[in-house]
């Protein structure tokens, strides 16, 4: 089966300086994968490579078996940043219906699918609040939603839990199962291992610009491997400085 993302030696850096050196990985329909890495790692810019709003080779970055930049067209892949990105002064639904045009999803559909996951995340009786209104939590919520509006194959969520209560955090982890169930792709980055361990069905380390894999993540999070594995990102941005 044709991953839903493949990345191969996958390199960037910032006014000359390597962020990321040498990623290689692939995802693929039903997974949820998990990517870990301490601040500054290289997390954010990765999946902006991949929502490609920083550029990359070509050859780099494949999406459903095509060109990362022709997926990028067809809504194939979609963001959403760990900052809610939304129009404060639009509605909520006025929103859903503003991202859905810019994802091309027809209006009726659009309309139908947002009320779904609106539901499903406890945001349907604030939907004609203005977003500028709403909390902290809602507005993270609402931006995953419109992430999902086009269903898209692969969905990158950057510390989608900033913000969320608990019940809320348990909510969005029953969609994003249906989600992946469904043949949906989900790569998520946090700063929380325990997040990590309770959503992902599997996971990716950043280090030092480079992807590696622990080689049973169950065993990662029981035997408190993030642990040493963080203290040892330390020493080396130690040594670095």
């Amino acid at each position: 089966m044709t991953p839903v993302l493949s990345v191969r030696g996958l390199q960037f850096q910032f006014g000359g300086h390597p962020v990321l050196t040498d990623c290689s990985f692939e995802a693929r329909a039903g997974q949820m994968i998990g990517l870990l890495g301490r601040n500054g790692a290289g997390k954010t810019t990765l999946f902006r490579l991949i929502a490609g709003l920083y550029p990359s080779d070509p050859d780099q970055l494949h999406i459903g078996g095509r060109s990362a930049d022709r997926a990028r067209q067809d809504s194939v892949v979609a963001f959403v940043p760990d900052m809610p990105l939304l129009y404060p002064r639009l509605s909520l639904e006025e929103n859903m219906a503003a991202f859905a045009l810019l994802w091309g999803v027809p209006s009726r559909q659009a309309r139908a699918r947002a009320e779904d996951l609106m539901k499903r995340l406890d945001l349907w009786e604030h939907r004609r609040k203005y977003v500028q209104d709403l909390s902290r939590g809602m507005k993270q919520k609402a931006s995953i939603i419109a992430g999902l509006l086009p269903t898209p194959q692969l969905l990158l969520l950057d510390e989608p839990t900033n913000g969320l209560d608990y019940t809320s955090v348990r909510s969005l982890k029953q969609l994003l199962d249906t989600y992946r169930q469904e043949g949906g792709c989900v790569l998520m980055s946090s700063h929380s291992p325990d997040v990590l361990h309770d959503y992902v069905t599997d996971l990716l380390l950043l280090t030092d610009g480079r992807i590696s894999t622990p080689p049973d993540p169950a065993v990662f999070f029981a035997d408190h491997g993030f642990e040493r594995f963080f203290a040892e990102q330390e020493r080396h941005a130690g040594q670095k400085r």
